[in-house]
């Protein structure tokens, strides 16, 4: 399969560091694609089946060529839609945790087990357990769609019994993906959405005030919105603060304006099932403009968007960490973390295990910690 067959390729390609058969060729990190920030497909590609043709028998074979071969991905793969299409849910979830252990699932994997579990949650329970699929699924990529989809779900289900909590989520939205260009705006609007249910007017003005002021695609909309709110209020702010506020938010804009040509030349969609690899050079290109002029923040945001939809390229992830190196040194946390997403997704590369060692060793870990990721390199 082709999932199988890229990263069989990098495995071979690592011993002589050869990043151009990396950069250049293609590949997949997923099996299925349903929501919208992948590219449409049927998913389960491999068996046009319906629930009946899958027998017991060729599940059991399934799930002995993963006991036999725990690193092919396309064996998980295969397991798992052989399972869902059969409606054995509570084998099903094993099937995913068994995989999600030995790979980071792309955001459609993670959107389609969300979705199983969430439609059977209904104890309080449960719905701390899909809580916590959300928040698995955003430590292996960050996604402006999972986190929309998380601050929805703690909304409803939670929302009028704990609305801190809510809040919490929503602050954790906007630190990850707020400064997200194209699509950060749509948790802006959604905590502006629960403030104007939940909260009060105050809540609300300061939460516009914020949002004028980050480059998001649809600043200009949100500026003249934030004004028509003010209006129609029996206590507007301030003409010296709508000045104050009009003066940043056109600095704002023109760091949108500096960024807009490099939006416009990478992929729309960022989805490890369908890289764009012709657009690989156009979105270094972009990083290495946003380490020059931009803050660590919106570098860091700038990474997270394109190591989901090039997971598998090495040289991305290094050039993550060594920026991360350079920049944050002293934020041990943040770069041992990504150094362990990094192994996850190029778990074939003996200089990233060795680069990662050296970053828990500078962070202070145990000798236990550290003895564990190396027998684990092994």
């Amino acid at each position: 399969g082709e999932v199988e067959r890229r990263r069989m390729e990098l495995i071979r390609d690592d011993s002589d560091s050869d990043q151009e058969d990396m950069d250049t060729a293609g590949g997949a990190a997923g099996l299925i694609s349903s929501d919208s920030d992948g590219e449409g497909s049927d998913g389960d590609s491999d068996s046009d089946k319906d629930d009946g043709d899958i027998t017991e028998e060729e599940v059991a074979e399934l799930r002995a060529k993963v006991q036999a071969t725990p690193f092919n991905y396309e064996a998980h793969g295969a397991l798992i839609a052989a399972l869902r299409l059969r409606a054995e849910f509570d084998a099903l979830r094993e099937a995913r945790e068994t995989m999600a252990a030995q790979f980071p699932l792309p955001e459609e994997e993670w959107s389609q087990w969300i979705a199983d579990e969430s439609s059977a949650a209904s104890s309080p329970l449960e719905v701390e357990q899909v809580i916590s699929l959300f928040e698995r699924a955003l430590k292996d990529y960050q996604s402006v769609d999972l986190w929309e989809g998380l601050c929805k779900y703690v909304v409803e289900h939670i929302g009028t019994a704990n609305k801190e909590r809510c809040r919490t989520v929503f602050e954790d939205a906007l630190t990850n993906v707020g400064i997200h260009i194209p699509a950060g705006s749509r948790i802006w609007k959604l905590y502006r959405q629960f403030e104007e249910k939940f909260g009060d007017e105050s809540t609300v003005r300061k939460l516009y005030q914020r949002q004028v002021n980050v480059p998001l695609i649809d600043m200009e909309a949100t500026w003249l919105e934030y004004n028509d709110w003010e209006r129609q209020k029996k206590t507007p702010v301030s003409a010296a603060i709508l000045e104050t506020l009009d003066r940043s938010h056109k600095s704002a804009l023109l760091t949108l304006r500096s960024r807009l040509p490099f939006e416009e030349r990478i992929p729309t969609t960022m989805s490890a099932n369908s890289p764009d690899y012709e657009k690989l050079p156009d979105c270094k290109a972009y990083l290495e403009f946003e380490e020059e002029n931009g803050d660590p923040g919106r570098v860091q945001c700038l990474y997270e968007r394109i190591v989901k939809g090039y997971c598998l390229v090495l040289d991305l992830w290094k050039s993550y960490v060594d920026y991360l190196e350079r920049r944050m040194s002293t934020v041990h946390d943040i770069i041992t973390e990504v150094y362990a997403r990094a192994i996850r997704n190029c778990y074939w590369s003996g200089e990233l295990w060795a680069s990662y060692l050296k970053a828990l060793e500078k962070a202070g870990r145990s000798v236990g910690q550290i003895r564990a990721v190396f027998e684990k390199g092994l």
